[in-house]
């Protein structure tokens, strides 16, 4: 529907569907002001920046900003961002490039090569070399099909992506060969898998108010999750269109169509999404997010909610297109400034649990004071599916952890198995977030009683939370119950760690006075919740990202197996 436009200010959108995936990471550079790199981190120095002249012309691309080299640095040039892959599989990656030839006769034919660092960029593995070597017009890398991260790189609380490309330049000119990258995105499937609510599975026509609404007997539940859809409407502002349609935006793509008329700045529609449990990496669609001009610019705020806790967006976790912007001042929103397309389509992910979302949608155009036709759509939800700790594909008899010295001793017995290749022992430090610590070889198909166990000869000072990870040899994966050992911290005069600055805005260093492999360091929020935690720490100094962190205190607790201590830093 192309002449109902709108301009959105947050919202959630979900262009993943047969992929079953979550976006992990987002970035277009929209919301960085030409020049200096921020949040992106760069070697040497100064050898990239953000420009605007040659906007990207890829359909679905955000337009607007990109990253590029800087046209008088010759050489190596490294661009990195930083993920979280912990309980995260399959990742994959995709971005959009634009090779500026020298001087137009010389095209820019220098490879780029994909790596990937797991120990803070000390060693660096080239997964994937573009030779795209398309120069004048910005184009897919690998033709837009999604490029794996290698498996190493999974399960880690960070991991940190680089782009490197050598380009030799003679002079400083404007005409001097650059690399320029948009609209990077990586996306990953839970270990624990999706659970998806599919608009296509709803008859044409429904009014989801009414079938699902506040107190329906029979509301939309997928997987144990209860979705309850609710609306209201300001004086003036009504609804031509609120129900289930694949006609309106999308053709043959169902999605829950609103159109609504007589909106302004401060008179609109509030809609909401109520779930009955909380549910993590909520993501979903909006389609059509543009304005129509002389009528209307849609503004739609996103709001989360997890039991009447606001829960914000996070920039790099919304995905936008066609010069929509996400407005990070909002705490969530997406501002879009297109009347020329069909592409004002944005996606978003909850970075928190939600049981609660409330979108509000104004027209914040003064020129017909909100009596312009708008309308937007709300595709498929997806969320993380709820981990099941249930019996093992193996049939487990019992899984016990005990205190033994200063190590944690964990057995276990099956009474049967059936194509199990390996147990993967987990260690937690909150009950929430898992690492792998070590494995097991299973024993395949047997009906006989198997007995196993594990050492961790290198426990946090705490309690020790511990699972079993038993995978199939097809891959299939299951989780066993959690059990949990605690060992008392030794006093010790000298101070683990320094934690500085105590005031961040952007970077919070953490200067380690000893490493070894019992050092793990947890970050957490002032409600106790973990953001963070590393356990293989190799240098003495890590430099964490706190930018898009809210304001608000935080605690860095820092043990080293035998003593545990707690700094704090506020984030400005």
């Amino acid at each position: 529907m192309k002449h109902i436009y709108i301009a959105l200010i947050t919202f959630l959108v979900f262009s993943f569907g047969a992929s079953a995936q979550v976006l992990l990471h987002h970035e277009n550079f929209n919301e960085t002001s030409t020049g200096t790199v921020a949040g992106i981190y760069v070697e040497p120095a100064s050898t990239w920046e953000i420009a605007s002249a040659v906007q990207s012309t890829v359909a679905q691309s955000s337009k607007g900003n990109y990253v590029k080299t800087v046209n008088s640095a010759s050489g190596a040039k490294s661009l990195s961002i930083r993920v979280s892959t912990l309980s995260y599989s399959n990742a994959t990656i995709t971005w959009n490039q634009f090779r500026n030839p020298f001087k137009n006769n010389f095209p820019l034919n220098a490879p780029v090569e994909l790596q990937y660092s797991v120990n803070g960029g000390a060693t660096r593995t080239t997964f994937y070399t573009s030779t795209n070597n398309i120069n004048g017009s910005w184009n897919k890398v690998n033709s837009g099909a999604p490029i794996a991260l290698p498996a190493a790189a999974m399960g880690l609380p960070e991991v940190r992506i680089y782009w490197k490309i050598t380009i030799s330049n003679s002079n400083t000119n404007s005409e001097a060969a650059y690399y320029a990258i948009d609209d990077v995105t990586i996306t990953a499937t839970p270990e624990t898998g999706i659970s998806t609510f599919d608009w296509t599975n709803r008859p044409a026509d429904e009014n989801p108010f009414a079938v699902s609404g506040t107190n329906s007997t029979t509301p939309y539940t997928v997987d144990g999750v209860t979705m309850r859809w609710s609306s209201a409407l300001s004086t003036g502002v009504t609804y031509e269109v609120a129900k289930v349609d694949d006609k309106t935006y999308k053709a043959n793509t169902k999605s829950l169509t609103l159109v609504q008329t007589g909106a302004s700045a401060t008179a609109g529609s509030v809609v909401q999404l109520d779930l009955n449990k909380p549910v993590e990496d909520l993501t979903f669609t909006i389609f059509d997010i543009d304005i129509a001009a002389d009528q209307f610019i849609d503004k739609i705020t996103v709001t989360g909610y997890n039991n009447g806790t606001q829960v914000p967006l996070v920039k790099n976790k919304v995905k936008t297109t066609s010069y929509n912007k996400f407005a990070s001042a909002a705490l969530s929103g997406v501002i879009a400034s297109d009347n020329a397309s069909n592409e004002g389509d944005v996606t978003i992910t909850f970075a928190q649990a939600v049981t609660r979302v409330v979108i509000q949608y104004h027209n914040s155009s003064a020129i017909r004071n909100g009596n312009g036709r708008q309308g937007i759509a709300i595709h498929n939800l997806t969320w993380k599916k709820e981990q099941q700790i249930a019996p093992l594909p193996v049939e487990l008899a019992y899984f016990k952890a005990a205190k033994q010295n200063n190590a944690a001793i964990l057995s276990w017995s099956t009474a049967s198995e059936k194509d199990n290749e390996k147990f993967e022992i987990e260690r937690s430090l909150d009950g929430k977030r898992f690492s792998k610590i070590g494995e097991v070889a299973g024993n395949g198909t047997s009906s006989r009683k198997l007995s196993y166990s594990f050492s961790d000869n290198r426990p946090a000072t705490g309690i020790n939370y511990y699972r079993l990870r038993q995978v199939d040899f097809d891959g299939k994966v299951s989780f066993s119950k959690m059990v949990e050992v605690s060992f008392t911290a030794a006093k010790t005069d000298v101070p683990l760690a320094q934690v500085f600055p105590t005031m961040a805005v952007e970077k919070v260093t953490i200067a380690l006075a000893q490493v070894d492999a019992k050092t793990a360091v947890q970050i957490l929020d002032a409600a106790g919740k973990t953001i963070t935690h590393f356990t293989q720490v190799t240098g003495n100094e890590l430099v964490v990202p706190v930018q898009n962190l809210k304001s608000g205190m935080y605690f860095v607790n820092v043990s080293n197996g035998e003593a545990r201590e707690t700094y704090r830093f506020l984030k400005q």
